[in-house]
């Protein structure tokens, strides 16, 4: 049964890609029918009518577009985990901002966002718990919670470590297709190591989410590592998932990372890493389980940070937010962070997962808001 929900994922997200080519070559009439078929073969996903309505307005028909957003409208009015993505269509719909009856500010609250963006770097212990017990089956119980959890954030930006495949604890199932499928998010996995009698046994990496189409697509490994003849977590190969992905009109390159033990390991992977980052032509939001405490600033953190900004050092708002409902600020302790290139973004605020998430990981996400600065 998860074989075949994987495969249908996949169809679905093949027909996606194959829509949307149509579209990105200018085949609006082809394109709307292929979107109308993959709405009507799966009506939950919204992404082909919104891009109904893009081919629409491109064949010159206002009228069917303008019915076609008033479905989205009356869909997404109480379902705010899709607000963000309706903010996507809105300059190619309605590019005239004061263009209505004087009956367009609800629409706008639902489908405004600008720039601004919510990003979760999260270690999710494999799916097994606050334990992370590996010798224990635990089925899909703490799996489905992280994407219970994480489907209320409404993130538009999730990356994930310790996020395996074909692991015995977990049934075998891919775990980034299974939650990203969950979350109704395009996603990029890649394992940095394996274990057990086969190769594709306990397959152990990082997954980078997204509410935004993903290209450029790669995994980098580390050639630096701790001591083979060590225990797993110190011998193991480490690398990193990057995506390339397209916000504000601005290309953007989100990274999730797992560093090793011990520190001389991680020192090594810290150099790669910002080695691998200088080539990019883009600014990157980096997110990662680093396993350095904040506290310590040490030296692979500082090389890190030589190029890169610790949103909780930037962020206005620490903790809490005035109406509550969150953990506190990442205490001086926390090894999970969210990087980004200075100059391309302001941090509005960060915070940690509260109580809610205690029995899910042994880790809790750090949960920022970003917003792109606007540049010539």
């Amino acid at each position: 049964l998860n074989r075949a929900d994987r495969s249908l994922y996949r169809v679905r997200l093949e027909m996606l890609n194959g829509a949307l080519a149509l579209y990105e070559k200018g085949q609006y009439e082809k394109a709307y029918e292929a979107f109308e078929k993959t709405h009507q073969l799966y009506p939950s996903n919204l992404r082909a009518l919104y891009y109904m309505a893009l081919s629409s307005k491109k064949l010159g028909k206002p009228d069917e577009s303008a019915k076609i957003l008033a479905k989205i409208f009356s869909i997404i009015k109480n379902r705010s985990d899709i607000k963000a993505a309706a903010a996507d269509i809105k300059d190619e719909i309605e590019p005239d901002k004061n263009k209505g009856d004087g009956n367009d500010d609800e629409n706008d609250a639902i489908i405004a966002g600008g720039d601004t963006i919510k990003v979760i770097t999260y270690n999710i212990a494999k799916g097994q718990g606050r334990a992370n017990n590996g010798a224990i089956f635990v089925g899909m119980k703490f799996l489905d919670e992280v994407a219970r959890l994480l489907k209320k954030e409404n993130a538009d930006l999730i990356g994930m470590q310790e996020v395996d495949n074909n692991r015995f604890t977990t049934k075998g199932v891919n775990q980034a297709d299974y939650i990203a499928e969950k979350l109704d998010m395009f996603h990029f996995w890649h394992e940095a190591s394996a274990r057990g009698p086969k190769e594709n046994i306990n397959e152990h990496g990082n997954a980078v989410l997204s509410k935004y189409k993903l290209d450029n697509k790669e995994y980098f490994e580390f050639k630096t590592h701790g001591d083979p003849s060590a225990r797993a977590a110190i011998s193991e190969t480490r690398g990193l998932s990057c995506a390339r992905l397209e916000i504000g009109g601005v290309k953007v390159y989100f990274i999730s990372t797992h560093f090793g033990f011990p520190e001389h390991a991680r020192i090594g992977q810290a150099k790669e890493l910002v080695e691998y980052i200088k080539k990019l032509d883009g600014p990157v939001i980096l997110t990662g389980d680093f396993n350095t405490r904040y506290s310590e600033k040490s030296k692979s953190y500082r090389i890190i940070n030589s190029v890169l900004d610790n949103t909780y050092d930037k962020a206005k708002v620490k903790g809490p937010t005035a109406k509550g409902g969150r953990g506190p600020a990442p205490p001086k302790t926390f090894i999970d962070f969210v990087f980004v290139t200075p100059g391309y973004f302001s941090c509005e605020s960060i915070c940690r997962g509260g109580s809610e998430y205690d029995a899910a990981s042994d880790h809790k996400p750090v949960i920022t808001v970003l917003k792109l600065k606007k540049k010539n």
